[in-house]
């Protein structure tokens, strides 16, 4: 119960940081448009400043009402931009706010992965080791099992086959003596 409960911890972890990376990737692309408005706006008050130059070229020779209406426009263009730059501002701080969920979440998930993983094994373990050393006694006591000692030079030498040595033949003695043959795999990964 404590790992499905962990499991469900896991996946509502995962799903809040699978929303929290969607977020962030949507405050991402606005803060790219941001600055893409933001440059236009820019480029938008240069061409303004560069109007206004050459109006006051020109208002000293009577233009001082388009100098007015090209200063009134670089004023509305400055205030937009500072405008853009309070968005691309508050754009940023969400992704940043969204990037440092994503990472406590992340670690959230890591940690309930491990508590439910460090759950499950000892119970998983335990139940294998009774079980295996259970099922090895019986064996052992049914008579499944053939003991006996091997010479370690036999065992560890390479030139020298321990399961051909266990099979080896009748004549030269063997462990395996009074074990049917036809029941013994000549391939011991089969045995």
């Amino acid at each position: 119960a404590r790992a499905e409960k962990l499991q469900t911890t896991c996946t509502k972890a995962q799903e809040r940081a699978d929303a929290a990376a969607s977020e962030a990737d949507a405050s991402q692309k606005r803060a790219v448009a941001a600055e893409a408005e933001t440059a236009r706006a820019l480029a938008a008050a240069e061409d303004a400043k560069r109007a206004v130059a050459a109006a006051r070229t020109a208002a000293a020779s009577g233009a001082s009402v388009e100098v007015a209406s090209l200063h009134a426009q670089v004023t509305s263009l400055e205030e937009e931009l500072e405008e853009r730059d309070v968005e691309l501002g508050a754009v940023k701080k969400t992704v940043s706010e969204a990037e440092d969920e994503i990472a406590t979440l992340l670690a959230r998930l890591a940690a309930a992965e491990a508590a439910a993983a460090a759950a499950v094994a000892p119970a998983e373990t335990s139940m294998v080791t009774e079980a295996s050393t259970a099922e090895l006694e019986a064996e052992l006591e049914a008579g499944a099992w053939v003991v006996g000692t091997l010479d370690a030079d036999v065992l560890f030498d390479p030139a020298v086959d321990p399961w051909a040595r266990l099979l080896g033949s009748r004549a030269h003695g063997s462990l395996l003596d009074g074990v049917n043959p036809a029941i013994l795999p000549k391939d011991p990964s089969r045995n």
